[in-house]
């Protein structure tokens, strides 16, 4: 190749640990003791909105995404504990390849920052770009080579780019009837990336 391979990596459920966050939150708020493997879509609001709430309290809020100033109070993105091992990945691809960040925020008020925040407390000395967008499916045009992702959203709306998909309950049933390039945490990936070059661009 003549420049370096770009790669596209989410953060909540890739790099961070958003589901036991929130569903932390979701037991203190509501006393709703929701476990991961509940977690069949990849948006805590809709699972609280849809299944706990009367019409009553439905009728308080315009949707789901009322919820997320509860679900995700102010320093909520910042704290999020990363995955074992994915600081150490994440570097070590920023040293050899074009990394850019590439993730939704929740709410537009906290979350951009508290996410801009969170990197550079963890890769203070390491090279990246971080674009934040307004939808799942716009990440996957934003032309990567290769994307690093748990949202099927995304996965399915790829331009051109060879998806990794982080194991998580929201794609289980996904990754059942199709075949992408999958692991079980962001640490397997430099393998994975390894595999897709040797098959796909021969490199």
């Amino acid at each position: 190749m003549t420049r370096k391979l770009r790669l596209g990596v989410d953060m909540d459920g890739v790099l961070c640990n958003f589901a036991d966050a929130s569903l932390r939150v979701i037991k203190e708020t509501w006393n709703i003791d929701y476990k991961r493997k509940d977690i069949k879509i990849p948006r805590t609001g809709d699972l609280v909105y849809y299944d706990l709430f009367t019409d009553e309290q439905r009728a308080q809020y315009d949707g789901p995404r009322d919820l997320y100033p509860l679900i995700c109070p102010k320093e909520f993105f910042y704290d999020l504990e990363p995955f074992p091992g994915a600081i150490e990945t994440l570097k070590m691809l920023c040293e050899k390849y074009d990394v850019t960040i590439i993730t939704k925020p929740l709410e537009w008020v906290n979350c951009p920052n508290e996410k801009a925040r969170w990197l550079k407390k963890y890769l203070p000395d390491s090279k990246y770009e971080l674009i934040m967008t307004g939808s799942m499916e716009v990440k996957g045009l934003i032309g990567v080579d290769i994307m690093i992702d748990d949202d099927t959203r995304v996965i399915k709306n790829l331009d051109g780019a060879v998806p990794i998909v982080v194991k998580q309950p929201w794609n289980e049933e996904y990754l059942k009837f199709e075949t992408p390039y999958a692991v079980d945490s962001f640490s397997e990936v430099p393998a994975i990336i390894d595999e897709v070059l040797e098959s796909i661009w021969l490199h």
